[in-house]
């Protein structure tokens, strides 16, 4: 009995030893198939990885591994599509350094790293090996005078007080001569508002600035050369007045004398023009108020009506080119001389009101008016008998190519209305 049991649990053990290697066997077979077809994968992977492509489901033959690469896949295009971008963007900004005539700068805060393109060194007669990509190279070259000005503009555009960095300065070169730079930029800053880097280009503008120098020269020159004009086409016409003065001394007929002195007044008139012109820093505006003052004072002397004759003169910031303004104040002179001769015959004082301005269509305007006895109601104003007004009229309507009105009022009121002349080139 003994001996049978002893047989039988023989023959189990030895049956479970061959079902246990068999099993053994199999996960051995397993593991090496399953093995292979993981290090195929693998090896599909990296290839996959490299060329940008996706793996062939087609050659894998487990469903789960062919799940996984399936999302693999995905994972592989869209790193290829980045890896495409960024190789685009990475030539494009490469070709962009190599080509521009500019040169390129590069300051990273985070890592507190400096960097200037081969042509930013090229510029100042650095090879790309000669000039250290430092902070203490770049501040070295600047000059001393233009440090403040350079240490604002980033300040104030790291600050995010200005939208881009711009600032001009002086670098000094290689040879020891300094170049006159442009340098501009935009920085980059982090969701808290931290500066993370600034990048910008570097411009050669020695050529522009010495062409500025030059122009900026020829204008003091041209500026003063005009002024010289002015100055002596005043002291001529002063001449001219002075001896028409001279010669109406030996006049006794009183026609003939007042002839002689509104021929003075007109030049007189034309004098203060060039007077002003040469007194003024812009040579190409004239200030009415100023101009227009001098002439009725002028005119107020030359008639001897101080202390009967009140001036009110209202003239807002209108200034006039010398196309325009020698004509106004030749009309000016001849209205105000009329009221001065003829208005207040029968009265002890009067009141002369002149007023310029500009209306909405951008005309200029000018008003003159009297409270004295009028003009004689039979006067046509577009055929006058006077050479007063009969050059008044001319110069409005052939020269300024405007209009002039006469009023309704208690005394004389004209209104003329014009627009500015352009300046016209002379050969």
């Amino acid at each position: 009995m003994l001996e049978q049991i002893r047989k039988t649990i023989i023959i189990i053990v030895i049956i479970f030893g061959i079902v246990l290697t068999g099993f053994i066997f199999l996960l051995y077979w397993l593991t090496k198939l399953i093995g292979r077809e993981i290090m195929g994968f693998n090896s599909k992977l990296k290839t996959a990885i490299y060329e940008g492509k996706g793996i062939d489901q087609k050659t894998i033959k487990y469903k789960e591994i062919s799940s996984l690469v399936s999302d693999m896949n995905e994972l592989i295009l869209s790193f290829a599509a980045a890896q495409e971008n960024l190789r685009t963007s990475e030539e494009r900004w490469q070709l962009a350094i190599k080509g521009n005539t500019d040169g390129i700068w590069d300051i990273n805060f985070k890592t507190n790293t400096y960097y200037f393109s081969p042509r930013w060194k090229e510029m100042l007669g650095y090879a790309d090996d000669e000039f250290e990509n430092t902070n203490a190279q770049l501040r070295s070259r600047i000059h001393p005078d233009d440090l403040p000005v350079f240490d604002k503009a980033l300040s104030e555009h790291l600050n995010r007080l200005t939208p881009f960095f711009k600032v001009e300065y002086r670098m000094k070169c290689k040879d020891g001569f300094y170049k006159w730079i442009l340098s501009r930029g935009q920085g980059l800053w982090d969701s808290s508002g931290n500066i993370i880097r600034i990048v910008g280009s570097h411009t050669d503008i020695t050529e522009t600035k010495q062409s500025e120098k030059i122009l900026m020269e020829t204008i003091k020159v041209k500026d003063y050369l005009l002024k010289e004009i002015h100055h002596r086409v005043k002291n001529n016409l002063q001449v001219i007045s002075s001896l028409l003065n001279l010669q109406a001394k030996d006049i006794h007929d009183p026609f003939v004398i007042e002839v002689f002195r509104e021929s003075q007044n007109r030049i007189r008139a034309m004098a203060v023009l060039h007077e002003k012109l040469y007194g003024t820093k812009d040579i190409t505006q004239i200030g009415l108020k100023e101009y227009i003052s001098d002439i009725c004072r002028s005119l107020i002397r030359s008639y001897g009506a101080y202390g009967k004759v009140e001036l009110d003169i209202s003239i807002k910031d209108v200034s006039l080119g010398m196309e325009s303004a020698v004509p106004c104040g030749l009309i000016i002179n001849e209205l105000v001389s009329n009221s001065l001769k003829y208005a207040f015959k029968e009265m002890g004082k009067g009141l002369v009101k002149i007023s310029v301005l500009r209306d909405e269509d951008l005309k200029v305007v000018i008003i003159t008016e009297d409270n004295g006895i009028g003009l004689p109601k039979d006067i046509d104003i577009e055929k006058p008998s006077t050479l007063g007004l009969q050059l008044v009229v001319s110069i409005v309507e052939n020269q300024l190519h405007g209009k002039i009105y006469l009023c309704e009022s208690q005394g004389t009121k004209f209104r003329i209305t014009f627009r500015e002349l352009n300046y016209k080139e002379r050969i």
